[in-house]
């Protein structure tokens, strides 16, 4: 699980948070990340993993503040995994300096 603060800038108002996750191992599990702040929830999922590419995007407009990440995985086993995350204003344009997060997740397992 991971915490990502979306704030305002000099650049635009914090409306919203996209997502998406790349799974770096390929077999039968796979990886998904879910978005929640406010009552409002997205989920993407990497379908084929070790392809190099991310899963479409998963956005959430709840405003400026926390949201939360919970990465998951359909079967038992290691998640390795980049997630690419950016807070933007209402018209999906990426807010320079708006986006802080912690460099190791709040729990994983």
């Amino acid at each position: 699980m991971w915490k990502i603060n979306c704030s305002n800038t000099a650049s635009g108002t914090a409306n919203q948070l996209s997502v998406q996750i790349k799974d770096h191992i390929r077999d039968t599990n796979k990886l998904s990340v879910v978005v929640y702040k406010d009552d409002k929830a997205a989920s993407t999922t990497d379908i084929v993993g070790e392809d190099g590419d991310y899963s479409p995007k998963a956005t959430v407009a709840a405003g400026d503040g926390v949201y939360t990440l919970m990465v998951h995985h359909t079967r038992v086993g290691f998640g390795v995994y980049s997630l690419s995350y950016q807070c933007e204003d209402a018209e999906g344009n990426y807010l320079s300096g708006s986006t802080s997060v912690p460099s190791t997740p709040v729990q994983d397992q």
